[in-house]
């Protein structure tokens, strides 16, 4: 909720401040504001080098952001979804994303993310399971298609982009291990 400022200390320091934000219909660009408080919550490598991601298909939408496929973690740690505002943590919605970066990314390696399923209500369940983290959709299969498809299309969107810190890290290599010519080359 972009209207939620909130930090979080060890008693004795902030270590991390995210201020509220205008809604986006204030402030005249909802993703703008996302972007920025993704940025704060999953560093600036992630703001710098996420792709927007916005889909809708029969009643159902898909936004966020996801990574290049070149901002990449060892874990999922760093892949947020929510399904109609809810956290969830489900197994079917971690199986589209490795699905959707399959052709992009070594099968060790997940990409940094967060993305928000919007649907009516009466399409999903969020009574699967005790903690609320999991959902069982009405139509798997559609819900399935679009998620992966709204990454997929957002990635082929980026294509060719890499992220910042891969450039940067290839030209200062490239310079390092360049042989030192003579002066008068």
């Amino acid at each position: 909720n972009p209207e939620v400022g909130f930090s979080l200390s060890d008693g004795a320091k902030t270590l991390l401040s995210v201020p509220p934000g205008a809604s986006g219909r204030e402030q005249g660009d909802l993703f703008a504001t996302l972007l920025y408080r993704l940025g704060r919550l999953m560093g600036k490598s992630f703001a710098d080098n996420a792709v927007k991601v916005d889909l809708a298909r029969e009643g159902a939408r898909v936004t966020g952001f996801v990574g290049l496929p070149t901002l990449n973690k060892a874990n999922s740690l760093s892949q947020y979804l929510f399904v109609n505002g809810r956290p969830v943590k489900d197994k079917m919605l971690y199986g589209v994303v490795r699905g959707a970066y399959r052709d992009f990314l070594a099968s060790d390696r997940f990409p940094m993310l967060a993305l928000f399923l919007t649907l009516p209500p009466h399409d999903v369940d969020v009574n699967v399971h005790p903690a609320k983290t999991e959902v069982r959709f009405r139509d798997v299969q559609e819900m399935r298609s679009l998620a992966i498809n709204s990454i997929r299309q957002a990635l082929s969107g980026s294509a060719g982009q890499q992220t910042s810190s891969t450039i940067a890290d290839a030209t200062l290599r490239a310079f390092e291990n360049e042989p030192q010519r003579p002066a008068h080359f």
